[in-house]
């Protein structure tokens, strides 16, 4: 049986949400990188779980997303 650890589907869900959310808003990946002070790149990665996105950044996104960071995170 494979173990699937509970924090990285959580981190897959609030990533997806976050996307969710940027396209809903219209905002390209280049939009909200800008916005946060990224390259697209750098971007990039952290939507797709490769880089760890801080808390800093996290609040950044959910105030230009104008959604609550527990409202992001709710699944």
């Amino acid at each position: 049986m494979e173990y699937i650890n509970p924090a990285e589907v959580l981190k897959t869900k609030l990533l997806q949400r976050i996307r969710k959310e940027r396209e809903e808003k219209g905002l390209t990946q280049y939009d909200l990188a800008r916005k946060i002070g990224l390259s697209q790149t750098a971007y990039h990665k952290i939507e797709r779980g490769g880089t760890r996105l801080d808390m800093f950044r996290f609040f950044k996104i959910a105030i230009i997303l104008e959604i609550s960071p527990s409202k992001l995170m709710d699944n």
